[in-house]
């Protein structure tokens, strides 16, 4: 029984040969130098299976002294990116290390693969800090980019600019800063503007306001501003001095200064009064017809009655005398 149990050395050899031959090729170090101690333990084989196997340990001995030097050639490398603060080696390197020598670290590896790891923790933090901060500078910047649209565009709306190339380019400069922030109004007003300085001169023009000094005067406001009801021109934008849907028109006021007006542009005013006599011109065609047909009627009536009056007149002329008796 002892007998049978017993394991041939050969066949021993031929399978820790077959193992060693398995580990090399799928690169297995700690396995293949558990296998080569193995096969030098080894005794009682043949000759031929011994020069087979002593064949094979010198190769993968060859081929694991190359990785330990490539190996201890990476350990240093990462040591000396982390010295000089190389973050992108740094991370390189240790994915490199962790795919390739992640098993049977020595001491002194293991102390530098955790400098790197600790390394790459404080400058992933560091970099989160930092960008964070960026994202909000960059936030100020819009924020400041975007008030300073708003009063470049206020300034050319009421003429307070001597060149206007150069407020066309601080506008578009802003403009790009400010990015999303910008309202469809806006970008509405700076197209005017930049067509405005492509089609002509430069120089300041005062915003179109026709009512203005009659206004200022105390005369009474244009008459479409009666024919036009609040609710109907305050839903508008104003062409002339750019004032929002929903809030009244602006213009200078005899001191120079700027003020809100209850009374609105003619600009503004001219689409909805256009509109309203389109809708009242048929009803009062319609009305005019009616009036004229109820002259001719009544022009009629009188006539067919004196006529009928003549013929009575006629007949009674026309009528014998009885004879006397």
């Amino acid at each position: 029984v002892n007998a049978r149990k017993a394991v041939d050395p050969d066949a021993r050899a031929l399978a820790l040969l077959h193992r060693l031959t398995h580990a090399y090729t799928h690169k297995w170090e700690s396995a293949a130098s558990r296998v080569c101690w193995e096969i030098a333990c080894l005794d009682g084989v043949t000759q031929h299976v011994r020069e087979q196997l002593d064949t094979a340990v010198e190769e993968t001995r060859g081929w694991l002294e190359e990785k330990a030097k490539l190996r201890r050639e990476l350990f240093s490398q990462m040591d000396q990116a982390v010295t000089e603060q190389d973050t992108a080696r740094v991370r390189e390197l240790l994915g490199s290390i962790n795919t390739t020598a992640a098993d049977d670290r020595t001491k002194e590896e293991m102390a530098v693969a955790g400098r790197a790891a600790e390394y790459l923790a404080v400058n992933t933090a560091r970099a989160t800090q930092e960008r964070i901060a960026a994202q909000g500078a960059a936030e100020r910047a819009a924020a400041h980019a975007f008030s300073r649209v708003g009063k470049i565009l206020n300034n050319l709306r009421r003429g307070k600019y001597e060149d206007l190339g150069s407020q066309i380019e601080a506008l578009d400069r802003f403009a790009e800063i400010a990015g999303n922030r910008l309202t469809i109004h806006h970008i509405r007003q700076i197209k005017h503007w930049k067509q405005k300085y492509s089609d002509g001169p430069s120089d300041p023009v005062e915003p179109s306001n026709k009512g203005a000094a009659t206004r200022q005067r105390g005369i009474p406001s244009s008459p479409v501003d009666k024919q036009v009801p609040l609710h109907r021109w305050i839903n508008r934008d104003c062409p002339s001095c750019f004032a929002d849907a929903g809030r009244e028109c602006i213009e200078r006021d005899g001191q120079g200064v700027w003020r809100r007006t209850p009374f609105p542009h003619d600009e503004r005013l001219q689409p909805t009064a256009e509109e309203r006599r389109a809708r009242v011109t048929p009803s009062k065609q319609v009305t005019q017809e009616t009036r004229t047909k109820q002259e001719a009627t009544s022009n009629e009536r009188p006539v067919r009655g004196r006529q009928r009056s003549k013929r009575k007149r006629m007949d009674r002329d026309t009528k014998p005398t009885p004879p006397a008796s």
